[in-house]
């Protein structure tokens, strides 16, 4: 055989590996290394893909986990600056994908951008605000739950002293303004007002870390469901302003039921959201949208068919062209969400 057969052969052989094996049992840098050794110099180099191509075995939800795993922790966008909310978001699907070495990457870059006071900032660069606290929590708190390791204690008891000293600005009530303005839950920003998701975001994490009796998130709770409009669904967090009930948003309706899902409840609220939800998704629904709509579904077996078609033509989508870590968290949160209806 010639030397030019030779290398030929070996560069179809390593070619076969990168397709068959996903990079956390193949070195991508071995790879990439041996084929530049194999090829002429200015030769292209045939891994070029973001992510490895998955094994005809695989189902959906592990191709996204194989995906997120290598942009884990990561942003909103194609690479880049990590973010606190991707970042988290990626932990708690690691968890669920049992991808305990990937959950572990982030949790640790959490618990490294985490402030003296307890809070964790949207970045490493930007300390405030500060609303992500909440989704580290979770994600740390799931950590231990999985693997019985308790390592974030302390990055726990921290950001939970935190929380619990923070609150959304209150004001008294006024006619024009239906929503109960004197309950005080958990704002985006420091002393601003109270809104839906930063509050859902700290009474889930509350919830799950036994702390759902305590005044704050029994007050928390109440907001939720006060922000709960006449007609089902939530937005925001305004319901009626100068007598106009608002209209619900797909987004803020999927969190405030995941959130609510914690307790096992089933309110008047909670079913005339359900009934909002299920009917309000359709093809023009966001990646984050429908995501969110499909975990605050899943728990209460409302997932229909056109929900599950459309996840998975997403699904597909990112798999083809995205590297957003937000994305690919929440897509595969959805997915195994569906995997346990």
């Amino acid at each position: 055989m010639s030397n030019r057969d030779c290398k030929n052969s070996a560069i179809h052989c390593l070619s076969r590996k990168a397709t068959y094996f996903s990079l956390s049992s193949v070195s991508h840098s071995f790879i990439l290394s041996s084929l530049r050794g194999l090829t002429p110099p200015g030769s292209p180099v045939l891994l070029s893909l973001p992510y490895p191509q998955s094994t005809p075995f695989m189902s959906l939800r592990e191709q996204l986990a194989d995906a997120l795993a290598h942009v884990t922790p990561g942003g909103y966008g194609s690479r880049g600056v990590h973010y606190s909310e991707p970042s988290a978001w990626a932990a708690l699907a690691m968890l669920v994908a049992a991808r305990h070495d990937v959950a572990m990457r982030a949790c640790y870059w959490l618990s490294r951008i985490q402030q003296n006071h307890g809070a964790v900032g949207i970045s490493s660069a930007e300390q405030q605000p500060c609303w992500p606290t909440a989704l580290a929590m979770l994600a740390w708190h799931r950590w231990h739950v999985a693997t019985g390791e308790n390592r974030f204690a302390d990055c726990i008891e921290r950001a939970m002293a935190w929380t619990l000293d923070q609150q959304g600005s209150t004001s008294p009530r006024k006619p024009q303004i239906g929503h109960d303005t004197t309950l005080a839950g958990w704002s985006w920003a420091a002393a601003t007002h109270s809104w839906l998701e930063p509050t859902a975001f700290f009474y889930r994490a509350g919830r799950e870390l036994g702390m759902g009796s305590h005044p704050r998130f029994v007050e928390s709770r109440r907001l939720i469901f006060d922000r709960a409009l006449p007609s089902g669904g939530w937005n925001y967090g305004n319901t009626i302003v100068l007598g106009q009930e608002l209209l619900p948003h797909v987004q803020p309706t999927g969190i405030a039921l995941w959130s609510l899902a914690a307790s096992g409840e089933r309110h008047d609220k909670v079913e005339t959201s359900l009934r909002y939800l299920s009917e309000a998704i359709d093809a023009r629904t966001t990646t984050a949208s429908l995501s969110f709509a499909i975990m605050g579904l899943a728990p209460y077996n409302h997932v229909g068919p056109l929900h599950r078609l459309l996840l998975e033509k997403l699904s597909q989508r990112a798999l083809n062209r995205s590297t957003s870590t937000y994305h690919l968290a929440l897509l595969t949160l959805a997915n195994y969400a569906l995997a346990n209806e």
